[in-house]
């Protein structure tokens, strides 16, 4: 995650949506995957910014957005390199 690759013309949500699509398959309902992603973002301090364009984010909101894209699948263990 050193780089971010996001997508600069997508908003938050959007980006999430994508990624949970892909990481999560057909195998959840859309509506637990709207759950996952709200929950994920509240916890981020990303939910009010839900509708902001990743273009308009300042760093530290891509860096956030990046760790969200990573918590979708609920990984047991996440490894960082200076987090703060």
């Amino acid at each position: 995650m050193q780089d971010e690759q996001l997508l600069p013309y997508l908003t938050i949500e959007e980006s999430m949506e994508a990624a949970a699509n892909l990481k999560l398959g057909h195998s959840i309902s859309n509506l637990s995957k709207k759950n996952i992603i709200n929950d994920i973002l509240s916890s981020l301090g990303l939910e009010e910014s839900k509708t902001t364009r990743v273009s308009n984010l300042s760093g530290g909101e891509k860096k956030r957005l990046s760790a969200a894209f990573e918590l979708i699948n609920n990984p047991s263990i996440m490894f960082l390199d200076e987090p703060t």
